[in-house]
């Protein structure tokens, strides 16, 4: 009989280290699946993050120019009219720019309340790329109230410049040297 309890016994406790292996063996499976879950969790977290980061680098980059103040210079005024025209056309428009290749020099007459007045003074020979490039450089518009000595005794601040834009890179690019009429 004592053989009996005892082989009764000895199967009670392998039953019970069965159970408690497979306990183990489920909490280890838990535990390992929660470590991935977490380790998924921060690739994600860390492309969010890289992602948002340049998403603000990109943003940094095409802000626009800062508002004119009263102390700016002529030249300062006239640059940050350029440059606002230039960020718009290749922010927003740069796909009406696609495929094209020209050149057309532009009259833009800013007025004291920052509206401006657009003329092609030289055509680049293509009515679509001359139409593009009016209503790029009227897209900037207002520029803001000019600086007095931007004006000077003038009623508007005059700026001729030439657009152009290459086929291979779509942007739009001002010159930066005043253009000579035809």
């Amino acid at each position: 009989m004592a053989t009996d309890t005892d082989d009764a016994q000895v199967r009670l406790e392998r039953k019970a280290l069965q159970k408690t292996r497979a306990l183990v063996d489920r909490l280890e499976q838990e535990e390992a699946q929660r470590f991935r879950g977490l380790s998924r969790d921060f690739v994600l977290v860390g492309a969010l993050l890289l992602a948002v980061l340049g998403g603000l680098l990109t943003f940094a980059a095409l802000k626009p120019a800062p508002k004119p103040t009263a102390d700016m210079t002529a030249a300062e005024y006239i640059e940050h009219c350029l440059a606002k025209i230039e960020t718009t056309a290749n922010k927003k428009y740069r796909r009406e720019l696609d495929g094209y290749d020209g050149r057309a020099v532009l009259a833009i007459a800013i007025r004291p309340t920052g509206e401006a007045k657009v003329e092609i003074v030289k055509s680049s020979g293509e009515s679509h790329l001359d139409a593009s490039f009016y209503r790029l450089a009227a897209s900037g518009a207002p520029f803001g109230k000019p600086p007095s000595q931007a004006i000077g005794n003038k009623s508007t601040v005059e700026i001729t410049r030439a657009f152009r834009v290459e086929r291979s890179k779509g942007d739009l690019v001002i010159e930066r040297e005043p253009a000579k009429g035809p």
